[in-house]
């Protein structure tokens, strides 16, 4: 889960450029108060602060499929499934991520009893492991940042949607957030953040990070389905069939 760390970064307020009526889907819009939603992209799990995570899987229909939990954006209907996008080290090579957050954020904004008519302003907080963030941070921001206002249907209820800013932190640090008043007398602390690809970690002296140094922060490939599928190739040997490992 995220933290209370996100809040106090965001001070920014932009306003919305005129609607489009790009995805033909045909409502009026009206505005409504901004939302801050925090959303961790994991390659095992997406996960947001209200509502229960749920597996990092998608399936696309040119047609609408049975069931109610269906979401439509442009001319393509999508269903969450239990099989996961193959690991992304890169999560804004394709559109799946931004179709798996639309998801999200209409979880929340259902659970949040923001289920209003009209257009919604977000303030989106990711993360990337602490290794990428240099090197994925400013491509992750603008994948989410970068697009007009954003129209879709969930359950069929119309929603319209305007992320007008976005800003992403090393994902360990934020299991930090909480704790960085204590932190502060810490000459030395370890924090940890173990999915199930990466493992990553950031030491903090005096409460402050370094991100600068390898020796202070990284993400190591050694995630608990990596150290997983590692143990059973080793048990049963070359033999073991990739068809076996835990996904």
């Amino acid at each position: 889960m995220w933290s209370a760390v996100f809040l106090q970064f965001f001070v920014e307020k932009r306003r919305n450029p005129c609607v489009k009526d790009m995805y033909k889907i045909k409502f009026y819009v009206k505005e409504s108060e901004t939302m801050l939603i925090a959303i961790d992209h994991g390659n095992k799990q997406m996960k947001s602060v209200h509502c229960p995570p749920f597996v990092s899987g998608l399936s696309q229909s040119n047609t609408e499929p049975y069931g109610r939990e269906i979401l439509r954006y442009g001319d393509f209907f999508y269903t969450l499934s239990d099989q996961r996008i193959p690991y992304h080290k890169d999560k804004s090579e394709d559109d799946r991520f931004f179709i798996l957050t639309l998801f999200a954020i209409a979880a929340e904004i259902e659970t949040q009893g923001r289920d209003e008519e009209g257009l919604i302003h977000i303030r989106l907080a990711i993360g990337v492991p602490p290794a990428y963030y240099g090197s994925q941070g400013k491509a992750l921001v603008n994948y989410f940042k970068n697009r007009s206002v954003v129209q879709f249907l969930y359950k069929r209820k119309k929603y319209a949607i305007y992320i007008e800013d976005v800003r992403c932190y090393p994902q360990a640090y934020a299991a930090a957030a909480t704790l960085l008043q204590s932190l502060v007398e810490s000459p030395r602390a370890l924090i940890l953040d173990i999915g199930g690809h990466t493992a990553d970690y950031i030491v903090m002296r005096n409460g402050k990070p370094n991100f600068n140094s390898l020796q202070s922060c990284d993400s190591l490939e050694n995630g608990v389905d990596v150290f997983y599928n590692r143990a059973c190739r080793s048990k049963c040997g070359k033999g073991h069939s990739a068809g076996g490992e835990r996904d």
